[in-house]
């Protein structure tokens, strides 16, 4: 059994909330409720939930599966892209589990799905349990794949666990005496349950029963269940920001910290990540209440010296000694996520006047500077 003094104290060193949230506010923005009630059936909407990485590398299947801004929290739809999915794109055609079908036929599928989840999202409420919200997609004919369960989890992260097997879920139930039935969605209720015990949703929740297995040695991840260990790469490049400007006396300029955090060599292949000084300065904006880029409910670390766009920065108050410092690595997916979207740009390719609208540290000057 894991100490819930334990599992307190790494909550209170580790706030993974406020990712989780952002990330789960994100995708609801792009594929919830009011976005799917607005897909008609044809071949976009069939694009839009099933399309593979050469027809459409935001299709909502994709993304679940190989986005680390998802999956970094909320895991992979594993078992795999190409496998255990009612549609997928293969060979040129449309499969329904391995069968060969038309496009037509994918459509009316893809739209069938869409209905079922359009009218189970519309009846969850405050009060829905997972075991609730399974009904629901039972009532409305909503396959049972791991793609859906994904999606939910991360749309409903106080209602879903991030545990898919069986010998996963063991090893997370039995530190903290939860002992699982057969049916998932039962675990994620009473999982939830327990998280809500410590005013946490599920996945904050298991990342910090993840971190405390790891600081016995237990180690794993949500793919391996060998290994429990759950990288917060966002959270890493924080805390080397935060290092960074420790040993520059707690004040900077950005091109300092950028130096110092190359001095200092703990990210991986740093010169082959054209978006890294991009990532490191949407990092700060993120973090800070006097950019305008500020994400609501993140800490507020920095202060900008100066005022807003001065370049200069210094953590806030001056004290240095307040933030902790995370042990996991920094990995190249993170100085890339905050990439300005290369696909925006094919709808704009012949136009002469262009209007880029986007955060600091998106990639947006850099885009345009390479197109004159």
């Amino acid at each position: 059994m894991i100490n819930e003094e334990v599992i307190k104290e790494i909550i209170a060193e580790n706030n993974y909330l406020p990712e989780v949230v952002y990330t789960s506010k994100n995708f609801s923005d792009e594929y919830g409720l009011s976005v799917l009630k607005n897909k008609a059936k044809n071949r976009e909407l069939l694009q839009f939930m099933f399309g593979s990485k050469s027809q459409n590398n935001q299709s909502l299947t994709y993304r679940l599966e190989f986005d680390s801004r998802i999956t970094n929290y909320f895991g992979a739809a594993k078992p795999g892209y190409s496998h255990g999915r009612i549609l997928n794109y293969k060979d040129g055609s449309w499969r329904n589990k391995g069968e060969q079908i038309s496009e037509k036929e994918a459509i009316e599928l893809a739209y069938k799905i869409r209905t079922g989840i359009v009218n189970t999202l519309e009846k969850i409420t405050e009060k829905s349990s997972a075991v609730d919200i399974y009904q629901l997609l039972k009532k409305n004919n909503v396959p049972s794949e791991t793609w859906v369960k994904k999606y939910f989890t991360i749309l409903y992260p106080d209602k879903f666990m991030l545990m898919l097997n069986k010998e996963w879920i063991d090893k997370i139930f039995s530190p903290i005496g939860l002992k699982p039935v057969e049916d998932w969605y039962e675990n994620s209720r009473f999982f939830c349950d327990r998280a809500k015990a410590f005013g946490l949703d599920g996945i904050t929740f298991y990342h910090a029963i993840a971190k405390a297995l790891n600081n016995d040695n237990n180690v794993g991840n949500q793919g391996d269940t060998d290994n429990l260990k759950q990288p917060v790469p966002g959270s890493t490049l924080l805390n080397e920001i935060i290092e960074a400007l420790r040993e520059l006396g707690g004040k900077a300029s950005l091109k300092e910290i950028y130096k110092q955090i190359e001095e200092r060599d703990n990210i991986p292949s740093i010169h082959e990540v054209r978006t890294w000084k991009e990532s490191i300065r949407a990092t700060i904006y993120t973090h800070s209440t006097d950019s305008l880029s500020y994400r609501e409910g993140y800490q507020d670390v920095f202060e900008s010296i100066g005022g807003k766009r001065s370049g200069q920065w210094k953590l806030r108050e001056g004290n240095i000694s307040d933030y902790k410092v995370f042990e996991d690595d920094i990995t190249d997916e993170v100085l890339e996520e905050n990439a300005f979207d290369k696909s925006s740009w094919k709808k704009w390719e012949e136009k002469r006047n262009l209007i880029v609208f986007g955060a600091p540290g998106t990639g947006k000057s850099y885009k345009l500077n390479n197109k004159k």
